[in-house]
């Protein structure tokens, strides 16, 4: 079976909006989707890229651009009044969900907790309360993420995206070509039916 694999942090609206859309364009293709989490910010520091919001004319920009994406696909997208959280916890947690057989559930709870419903997800407190609605044993999550080999392996995942070429998130690999950002969907779909 093809598949394709998804880099993605949860502080990407980029990525989130991929979220949406990457299902059905595996299921299209009869091919599936690896989720792969990295810390973004890793990435970033380590080629020394500073980042879309770092240039005060690229914001407005990109957050227009965002918003016109965003209708093209049919998706709600909300700017977070809170961006950029901190995802660090947020991306340990991808693991222990894993772990835990919960990854579904964890992934629609985060994403939708930032880019539809706005929440400060910085906040351990609105983050526990977010798991809990979600079902999750926040203790369970808030012992999990700080355990060293979860540490590691997001360290580890977030390294070998950068020894791989990716330069920020959402990333894609179908084989080894690589496809960056959600506008690069379409290139990703074609690439799975090649």
């Amino acid at each position: 079976m093809r598949s394709v694999e998804f880099l993605y942090d949860f502080v990407s609206a980029p990525s989130y909006m991929a979220w949406t859309q990457i299902d059905a364009i595996a299921r299209e293709a009869n091919a599936q989707v690896i989720m792969t989490p990295v810390f973004c910010a890793g990435i970033f520091k380590e080629i020394g890229n500073p980042g879309p919001l770092a240039i005060p004319a690229k914001r407005t920009w990109y957050a227009h651009d965002l918003q016109l994406w965003a209708k093209k696909r049919g998706i709600t997208l909300r700017p977070n009044p809170h961006a950029p959280i901190r995802t660090l916890p947020l991306m340990r947690g991808v693991f222990v969900a894993r772990e835990r057989d919960e990854f579904d559930r964890y992934s629609k709870a985060i994403w939708d907790a930032i880019w539809l419903d706005g929440k400060n997800m910085s906040d351990p407190a609105i983050v526990n309360e977010t798991l809990r609605a979600a079902g999750l044993d926040i203790d369970a999550y808030a012992a999990g993420i700080e355990r060293e080999d979860i540490k590691t392996a997001l360290r580890d995942s977030t390294q070998q995206a950068v020894q791989r070429g990716a330069f920020g998130v959402p990333t894609f690999f179908v084989g080894d070509e690589l496809f960056f950002g959600q506008d690069r969907l379409e290139f990703v779909r074609d690439a799975l039916h090649a």
